[in-house]
């Protein structure tokens, strides 16, 4: 099985699908976003809730034969795979300089990229503007091929990631914080702390 990522919007997840198809080398079995979107097959390119409705129902029957619910079920992956936890917060600049503001922002963090969040060393970091993966261990660069996009991810070393978007119609960027601990309080704690510490470089 392999995990692909890319920007969010299910236009970006139709042509992933495409691709798979041309390539026949895999079958795309499932794709979601992180504003809560889902799709299960290549029946559509767009997301789909009544396939998604109907994936739940079923769902709901499998664990309802084994005496558990969903939270149940939902429970004992987070006991074999960890606690995950998300946290979005836009960040306004306002003003007549907002824009010049977001931009020397965008420049600084890539010429000047940060090598830790509050103290957990950043070990990849993807820039989509500039099509590339810099290994902050090695030194090693290579190419992401994605379609361009003003974004940067921090990937750390405790399995958490740090991204961060300007917005290209609003003086806003936004930051989200992927978390993950031992418990849903470490997790939690963990995207407080790193949300802090992102907010603090812009």
């Amino acid at each position: 099985m392999k995990l692909y990522d890319v920007l969010t919007g299910f236009k970006f997840v139709g042509k992933k699908i495409k691709e798979i198809e041309q390539e026949n080398k895999y079958k795309f079995i499932y794709g979601f976003e992180e504003s809560i979107g889902y799709l299960k097959g290549s029946y559509a390119r767009d997301k789909d809730g009544v396939v998604t409705s109907m994936i739940i129902a079923e769902m709901s029957c499998y664990y309802l034969d084994k005496g558990m619910d969903l939270f149940d079920a939902l429970e004992d992956m987070y006991k074999e795979y960890g606690y995950y936890d998300e946290l979005t917060e836009s960040v306004y600049m306002q003003g007549l300089d907002g824009a010049q503001r977001m931009k020397e922002t965008g420049e600084r963090l890539r010429e000047e990229p940060p090598y830790d969040f509050a103290g957990t060393k950043v070990v990849k970091v993807r820039d989509y503007l500039n099509h590339s993966v810099r290994d902050l261990t090695t030194g090693e660069v290579t190419k992401l091929d994605e379609v361009s996009s003003d974004v940067l991810f921090y990937e750390l070393e405790d399995g958490c990631d740090v991204i961060y978007r300007p917005s290209g119609t609003e003086p806003k960027v936004k930051l989200y914080i992927l978390s993950k601990g031992k418990d849903i309080k470490e997790a939690k704690e963990k995207s407080e702390k790193y949300i802090k510490a992102i907010k603090a470089l812009i």
